[in-house]
């Protein structure tokens, strides 16, 4: 009887110690709750978890980052980006993640500006994060600064090589620098053109000058003229002096 009480004493301090455990993780549990149910793409199950988390971690800015990709993903993008700026204030070393995620929020709502300084925000802050590059990358395509668009798309092939993505990134870049192309060769057409009439516009210039030159010296010859024909009048007044005599 007494090598069964003894038992039961150990299984009982394996409970007490089960339900200590417990008790102690249970903020974490609600957030790794609230992860998994993220990533089962569950964000409405999962936003009670958060904030039932919130409740015992009130200062984890890591739970205001989950709560608003769970809103981006219900397409609340108010209390995304009221969640997104909150932890931002609260979390400096992870603040591109914050920033990248309100570029997604602005992105979403076609504010394509301010999602590129977003996005620009998050890579000032880690430079080499593939998804902020991509995503600002499609962003200037929006804003049609297409040469912006495709130093981003290369400089994400080369961060990240292996990408699924890789092949309909390759076709945008091919397509990019075909654009490229054409616009340089329209640029240099136009400096051309522009060259064309600047030089035809110098050649009337020229021809103009010409023209007054003569018209000038034509003008000249006209003044001596009239010099000339003074002069025959004095010869005709000396005329009359010398009949009078």
């Amino acid at each position: 009887m007494k090598y069964i009480c003894r038992v039961s004493a150990r299984k009982l301090i394996s409970i007490v110690i089960y339900l200590i455990i417990a008790i102690q993780g249970f903020t974490e549990d609600a957030i790794t709750q609230g992860k998994k149910l993220l990533l089962n793409n569950q964000p409405d199950k999962a936003v009670p978890l958060f904030y039932e988390a919130m409740a015992e971690e009130k200062d984890n800015p890591k739970i205001n980052l989950y709560l608003g990709v769970c809103y981006i993903s219900l397409g609340k993008y108010a209390e995304a980006e009221q969640q997104l700026l909150a932890g931002k204030s609260k979390d400096t070393t992870g603040s591109y993640l914050y920033s990248y995620n309100l570029g997604n929020v602005y992105f979403l709502q076609s504010r394509f500006t301010e999602a590129e300084e977003a996005y620009t925000a998050s890579l000032a802050a880690r430079r080499a994060y593939p998804p902020a590059v991509l995503n600002r990358a499609n962003t200037y395509i929006k804003l049609e600064q297409y040469p912006q668009a495709l130093e981003d798309y290369k400089f994400y092939l080369n961060l990240d090589p292996a990408t699924s993505q890789r092949q309909a990134i390759q076709r945008m870049v091919s397509l990019l620098e075909s654009e490229q192309r054409e616009a340089e060769m329209i640029r240099m057409q136009e400096e051309a053109r522009r060259l064309a009439e600047e030089a035809e516009r110098k050649a009337a210039e020229d021809r103009y000058k010409k023209l007054q030159d003569e018209i000038n010296a034509n003008l000249q010859s006209v003044d001596n003229a009239s010099s000339l024909s003074v002069g025959s009048d004095e010869t005709l007044d000396y005329s009359e002096d010398y009949n009078l005599e």
